[in-house]
């Protein structure tokens, strides 16, 4: 779950700040990082989400 918070902090207001093209490149960003951390298909999917909201 940290992977998710780390994410959404970090992450998604660094992409929304360097591109005005959204919540696709951020839920990209949050499923790579989800899936490199092995966590499984569920909080795959939920930090992609979550990510991208």
């Amino acid at each position: 779950m940290v992977i998710g918070l780390v994410a959404q902090l970090i992450v998604l207001p660094i992409v929304g700040w360097a591109t005005p093209i959204l919540n696709v490149v951020a839920m990209a960003l949050g499923f790579a990082i989800a899936t490199l951390t092995r966590l499984g298909e569920k909080r795959v999917t939920a930090i992609t989400v979550e990510v991208g909201i």
